[in-house]
């Protein structure tokens, strides 16, 4: 700081899309629920479909497991789904979406 330059080695800039993922996420595994009309207010509309097209990848089956509830504009994790939150979560990160179909990172079970 004295030397008038930021005081960091090494860092990551995170594109709009990773800060709205981490938004979703975050809301999803700390609060348990996300409400698409919060990230169309934070974010914008396009961000709000591209969330939308990814619950809808997925959605089906994790409410057939008992783990979400959706009424079309909340996501609420339910009891159970707390015990695999990582894998609501995960439906958000598209860090995981591999063209190839191979894994990124590991399993959660």
């Amino acid at each position: 700081m004295e030397a008038g330059r930021v005081p960091v080695d090494r860092g990551a800039a995170m594109s709009a899309d990773d800060q709205l993922r981490r938004f979703v996420i975050n809301r999803v595994m700390c609060q348990l629920r996300l409400d698409l009309g919060e990230v169309e207010a934070r974010f914008d509309r396009p961000s709000r479909a591209a969330i939308e097209a990814d619950l809808r990848s997925g959605l089906d089956e994790l409410t057939a497991d008992g783990l979400v509830a959706f009424d079309g504009q909340v996501l609420e994790v339910t009891p159970l789904g707390q015990l695999l939150v990582r894998n609501v979560a995960m439906l958000f990160d598209s860090y995981l979406k591999k063209p190839d179909g191979s894994q990124k990172f590991s399993r959660t079970v």
